[in-house]
This record gives C-alpha cells, structure tokens and sequence, in this order.
C-alpha cells in the first residue's frame, strides 16, 4: 500500500468518523436536559469532532500535494 492510498483510507476513517460523532452531538444537543456526565461526554464528544475535520483538512492537503508532485 502506497502513501496515497493509506492517506485516502485514513481520509475515508476520518470522514466516517466526523459524521458519527455530528449525528450523536445533534443527538444530544436536541435533548430538553442532560446530566453532569452527559454534558462532559457532550463537550468531548465536540473537541473529538473538531481533531476530525482538522485531521480531515489536514490529509486533504497532504494528498492535493502528492497529486501535483
């Protein structure tokens, strides 16, 4: 496996990960009340969101570059 191509699996993970973790943060967003922990698990679940797309961006940058070399 080349570079590329584990840079466009973990792109792929990436992706499939950034859009589960925005349908649960919606989730729980739309719910009239949560408890302490479900408010801690919230806000991780939000700083996980945003490591995703930066890592997203990130790879994206990476692979645009291989593509131009």
């Amino acid at each position: 496996m080349n570079e590329d191509s584990r840079s466009s699996k973990r792109l792929q993970i990436l992706k499939e990960r950034h859009k589960y973790l925005n349908r649960e943060v919606d989730r729980m967003s739309a719910m009239k009340s949560l408890s302490p922990k479900e408010k801690i698990l919230l806000r991780e679940m939000k700083v996980m969101k945003l490591r995703c797309k930066d890592g997203i961006e990130s790879i994206s940058l990476e692979i645009d570059a291989f593509e131009i070399e």
